[in-house]
């Protein structure tokens, strides 16, 4: 223990970390990042104790009781150590130990931050638990990150995860990456040996893509390459990855070490020429990366979560597509022939990934106030139809959130937002891009105008970025296609306010079968103004839900007498074909024509539906109810 360890162990803890398990109990990414951030919390002069399972209970200041023990068993004890603790700040490391306590409410009074070192929920489902389990995890996450002040994650593709899978406001959410132990992992030389020597540290599980790194060293065999690949972990899949080791005829290729104590793993990494970290899903960072390239050892991984971020950030060669093994083959035959950075390069780059720093960025953003969401709603025109009139309603009466609205063009809606106070801003869409018709969907899909588009889409992207938009929110359908793609290159999440019925008959087939299949990558989140609406969309991914459009509170009843019994039948809404105007009128007619009542008509014909327009009068005389119609426009 150093000294400033020494000074603070008796003072009163400002922050309980709730951890897992002990780094001396099991190694793995999470167990060590909790090490280093304690260690570097307490250098830093912060009086902190540590609630996590252990073998022996001396190595934690509050014990959850043994890793065997069961979570419902290890949740209830980190409950009575919040409650039992005097620090004032909560860090969760591992939201399933915290139910206890949200459900309580022992965690009332305290400021919680959440470290999300990855869904709990999905690495249930990559794991093969039941579907019920995996829904019931991931609601009581939920819970746990709704009871959250701030939310720290070690990369942006985890940010994502939160914003989209678990609705986390993007405010309370920081990307901090972490540290290395620059004093356990240091540069130096590899031993003499035969060949490519190849090291893969791993918890022995599915998601790990371990099958992938054994196929690609059949394949090195197969060029004449010679190589070797030393696994290091445990975990539930080694008899499975034992057995496709001997299916092909590997065993004098690939070594199997099994668990090595941290202070060991240096020596394995300075051995090797290379790491592979073959993950196919959930990583959020990849803190293997950091501590091989510490020791002077390049990594090949997978270009998938927070590996494309830390490994991309200092060489985006190193990155190959998740489960594909011919390309991580490529890649290790190349390295084979020496086209790898060099040691000194790998060093530097970790170099710069301290715990000193990495703690000293939390404590600063733990005390910087949190700001609203800057929030930008998206539509391509600007004229006063449903859809819009609804935005503008809803607009005003947001105060949790700083809005802002891009159009497509200019028109009515522009002065009826800045009227209400909201900020509004036009980024003009190409020629006749703007233009919608029923037919829109298929004028992008089918290539029309691309190069516009493609424009239109990387303006916006760039905009989106310079204005630190939070959250994209797109108003029309057209406005989520564009957006959508622009928020995915921003790398922004992207809601979509679903308003039109995404269907055959409404787009054309081929339009809507491709609206669906944008919905499956383009928005983190969708809202339908009805349950009808959203069912045609077939969201199979993200989460949907049904908001209907609000009314005009101002909107109150008249004074219907005098009228001497006659009705006035009303019909409000764009005047367009699918609208149904001329079958009112029909029906109308049948029913009342040459009666004292009246039917009105209002509303505008907006999107190029002139002719349908200018066809109402007409059909109006031809059913014989000219005095009876009033069509106001």
């Amino acid at each position: 223990m150093s000294r400033a360890q020494r000074e603070h162990a008796e003072q009163v803890p400002e922050i309980l970390v709730v951890g897992l398990e002990t780094l001396a109990t099991r190694g793995g990414g999470l167990n060590r990042y909790v090490d280093g951030y304690l260690a570097a919390l307490r250098e830093a002069g912060v009086a902190v104790e540590l609630a996590a399972a252990a073998s022996d209970a001396a190595e934690v200041d509050r014990w959850l009781g043994p890793p065997s023990s069961s979570l419902i068993k290890r949740s209830l004890a980190a409950r009575d150590a919040i409650r039992h603790s005097p620090a004032a700040s909560v860090d969760l490391h591992f939201a399933p130990h915290a139910l206890a306590a949200v459900l309580t409410g022992a965690l009332r009074h305290r400021h919680v931050v959440v470290h999300f070192h990855g869904p709990f929920a999905d690495e249930l489902a990559a794991a093969g638990a039941a579907s019920w389990k995996v829904r019931i995890a991931r609601a009581l996450e939920r819970r746990v990150y709704a009871r959250a002040a701030r939310l720290v994650v070690l990369s942006k593709a985890f940010q994502e995860v939160l914003i989209r899978d678990y609705g986390v406001d993007p405010s309370r959410i920081a990307v901090l990456p972490p540290g290395v132990d620059l004093e356990r992992f240091t540069p130096g030389a590899s031993s003499p040996h035969e060949g490519l020597k190849v090291v893969a540290v791993r918890r022995l599980q599915r998601r790990m893509g371990l099958e992938v790194a054994i196929e690609a060293m059949g394949v090195l065999r197969e060029r004449g390459v010679v190589a070797s690949l030393e696994l290091i972990g445990a975990g539930p899949e080694r008899e499975a990855l034992e057995g496709e080791v001997r299916a092909r005829g590997l065993e004098d290729v690939v070594r199997f070490a099994g668990f090595v104590p941290d202070e060991e793993l240096a020596d394995h990494y300075r051995a090797a020429d290379v790491s592979v970290v073959p993950t196919v899903a959930l990583e959020g960072f990849g803190l293997i990366v950091l501590e091989s390239m510490a020791c002077g050892t390049p990594v090949v991984a997978s270009a998938v979560g927070g590996l494309a971020e830390v490994v991309g950030g200092f060489d985006e060669g190193l990155l190959v597509s998740p489960g594909d093994a011919i390309a991580l083959a490529d890649r290790l035959e190349a390295a084979a022939r020496g086209e790898l950075p060099s040691r000194e390069s790998c060093a530097r780059y970790a170099a710069g990934f301290t715990w000193a720093a990495s703690v000293r960025r939390q404590l600063d953003w733990m005390q910087t106030p949190t700001r609203r969401p800057r929030v930008l709603f998206l539509g391509h025109h600007a004229k006063l139809s449903g859809g819009e009139l609804a935005m503008a309603r809803q607009l005003p009466a947001i105060t949790s959130a700083e809005v802002e609205v891009l159009l497509g063009a200019p028109g009515p809606l522009v002065q009826r937002l800045e009227a209400d106070g909201v900020a509004v801003a036009v980024l003009a869409l190409p020629g006749d891009l703007g233009e919608v018709t029923r037919e829109e969907a298929n004028a992008m899909v089918g290539g029309r105008q691309l190069l516009a588009t493609l424009g239109y889409v990387l303006r916006l992207a760039r905009e989106l970025r310079r204005r630190r938009v939070d959250v994209l929110h797109t108003n029309t359908l057209k406005a989520a296609l564009l957006g959508g793609v622009a928020g995915r290159l921003a790398r922004v999440p992207v809601v979509w306010h679903l308003r039109d019925r995404i269907t055959p008959e409404y787009l054309g087939a081929r339009s809507a079968k491709a609206v669906r299949l944008a919905a499956k990558v383009l928005p983190s989140y969708v809202v339908a103004n009805s349950a009808s609406t959203a069912a045609t969309l077939r969201p199979d991914r993200h989460a949907t839900m049904v908001i209907p459009s609000p009314v005009d509170p101002s909107i109150t009843p008249v004074d219907r007498e005098g009228r001497n019994g006659a009705l006035r039948i009303g019909m409000v809404g764009r005047l367009a074909a699918w609208k149904g105007q001329d079958l009112f009128l029909r029906a109308f007619a049948q029913a009342f024509a040459g009666t004292p009542h009246q039917a009105v008509l209002v509303g505008g014909a907006l999107f190029g539906e002139d002719e349908f327009a200018a066809s109402l009068p007409m059909l109006v005389e031809e059913l014989g109810i000219g005095g009876q119609v009033e069509l106001r426009g």
